[in-house]
């Protein structure tokens, strides 16, 4: 399919209180960059790493946790600098201990020349995503990240983030509004999290219908008309909305904006700005000067039509102007297998100009259109589950053992290897096999594996300090990946394809169980 994308930029004044809102962020934390500039080439390799913060969110429906189920990740890439523009478009990809890394694309919008000595900002989507496990949920996924660079292309630290976008359906017809809801995204420039609110009005949707993604940005390059800024005060926001459906005519975005007392200014405190100076501003691509589109402002509302596929932006006029309503200029589109071609009528007197731009497939969970001047193609499968070879070693002396196993009501009594603490009664785990006489499925295999690895982690470091409230945090981490291996073991025994007998599932609960046993009795 054809993807369409416009790119919305809204001030944090726009930002609408919501409490119903889906909490999109999956992992935010900090990173550090190095470029390693050669001016006056526009290529600028750079490499980094990022740090997770340790926090359980529930990302489009699914638990999440990246500090436990990635761990710190390292990433290098390449960035194309503009000089003058001061931005650059920039290509990455990150790698972590575990069976998890992803590339992803995108713009970066720079505070000086080169992207040195002041702030950049780099987001984009997610290109590919490697996560047999399934760590991320399906949805849109997106890397964002702002951090000081100094002269000498250091950067000494900054925010990063990994947001996650649904897919909106869109229904076939004419005068087709979809709506992104009420959702969340971290920002990397504000360093917290941020609510949004955007509608696009179709004129023509084809007759197959499709999805509309609705996607937020900290930042984006861009230049503004004279005297329209993002008000000293605000931080931006860009949401940039994809559709893979086939659309004709115009499209009319409309950015909410906070005004719950109705009287005609924006409820942010210490700015007070008329909602008669908000302005919806479009460029051509990304990086190209914005132009004012504005239709109608007001309800809690700023409206602008869109002429062809580009960037649009809200910014504020100076003080005293008010909103002029812009007679729409209309937008032909035709949809062909190859390419799309926008025509774009506009006032008398001006002239008429086409476009054409490269089709993009459709986005799946593992291969995402990446933002940009212009559209890209990428297909990616993603590898087979990692496959996990278990050896039988020689165990120690066993004993028989009489465990409970929760959540089940029945007791299971199994030989069981004597272990003498919890870190012996991993190795003993990971020697395997759990389940003597069966196949274990190999995913699970893989899964469990990886936690007991993260768990003996954990308590190699919980036994290596002498802080009393360090070590309790480390033990707590090696529990939380013991507990998860018991919620996979259970949820396996329901599978259609692959799945665990229930005596299986005990086993390996006794596993785990044998290990929480020494924990709890303080025999790390």
């Amino acid at each position: 399919m054809i993807i369409r994308r416009v790119s919305l930029a809204l001030l944090a004044l726009c930002l609408l209180p919501a409490p119903a809102a889906r909490a999109d962020v999956a992992g935010n934390g900090t990173f550090d960059i190095i470029l390693q500039p050669s001016l006056p080439n526009p290529n600028v390799p750079f490499h980094g790493n990022i740090t997770f913060e340790d926090i359980d969110r529930m990302v489009l429906g699914q638990p999440v946790n990246l500090f436990e189920d990635v761990g710190d990740m390292t990433f290098e890439g390449n960035a194309v600098v503009d000089f003058a523009a001061e931005s650059a478009t920039f290509d990455v990809t990150a790698e972590s201990d575990v069976d998890f890394d992803f590339a992803a694309s995108g713009a970066g919008s720079c505070a000086s020349s080169g992207c040195l000595g002041g702030n950049g900002t780099f987001a984009g989507r997610f290109t590919t995503i490697n996560d047999p496990d399934g760590v991320l949920p399906d949805g849109v996924l997106t890397f964002d990240g702002t951090a000081a660079i100094n002269g000498a292309g250091q950067g000494p630290g900054g925010a990063f983030a990994i947001n996650a976008f649904p897919r909106v359906p869109t229904r076939s017809g004419s005068d087709v509004e979809v709506s992104s809801g009420a959702q969340t995204f971290y920002d990397t420039v504000a360093k917290g999290v941020r609510s949004f609110l955007v509608t696009a009005r179709f004129a023509n949707v084809g007759p197959q219908g499709g999805d509309t993604e609705f996607v937020a940005f900290s930042a984006l390059p861009g230049v503004f008309p004279a005297g329209i800024n993002f008000n000293g005060m605000v931080i931006s926001v860009f949401v940039d909305i994809a559709t893979n459906a086939t659309v004709t005519g115009n499209v009319r975005v409309c950015i909410g904006y906070p005004d719950g007392d109705h009287d005609g200014i924006v409820d942010t405190p210490a700015n007070n700005i008329s909602e008669t100076r908000l302005r919806v501003l479009y460029a051509t691509q990304i990086g190209q000067p914005f132009t004012d589109v504005t239709v109608s402002v007001g309800n809690e509302r700023a409206c602008g039509d869109v002429p062809t596929v580009g960037p649009v932006f809200l910014g504020v006029a100076p003080a005293g102007a008010t909103t002029t309503t812009i007679s729409p200029t209309t937008t032909s589109t035709s949809v062909a297998p190859e390419s799309t071609t926008t025509t774009s009528t506009v006032p008398s007197g001006e002239s008429t100009t086409t476009s054409t731009s490269s089709p993009v497939p459709t986005s799946t969970s593992t291969s995402t259109s990446s933002p940009g001047p212009t559209s890209t193609s990428t297909s990616t499968s993603l590898p087979a589950p990692v496959s996990t070879t278990t050896t039988t070693t020689p165990t120690p002396p066993s004993t028989t053992t009489s465990i409970v196993v929760s959540p089940s009501t029945s007791t299971t009594s199994t030989t069981l290897p004597i272990c003498t603490a919890a870190l012996e009664c991993i190795d003993i785990a990971i020697a395997g096999p759990l389940c003597p006489g069966t196949t274990l499925n190999q995913k699970l295999a893989a899964v469990i594996l990886k936690k007991l690895a993260k768990a003996k982690t954990a308590l190699l470091a919980a036994r290596g300090t002498s802080v009393a409230k360090k070590a309790a945090k480390q033990i707590g981490r090696a529990q939380k990946q013991l507990d998860k291996i018991g919620t996979k073991a259970d949820a396996f025994v329901s599978k259609p394809k692959g799945a665990i007998s229930p005596e299986c599932r005990d086993l390996i609960r006794a596993a785990v169980g044998l290990v929480t046993q020494q924990i709890e009795a303080n025999r790390i």
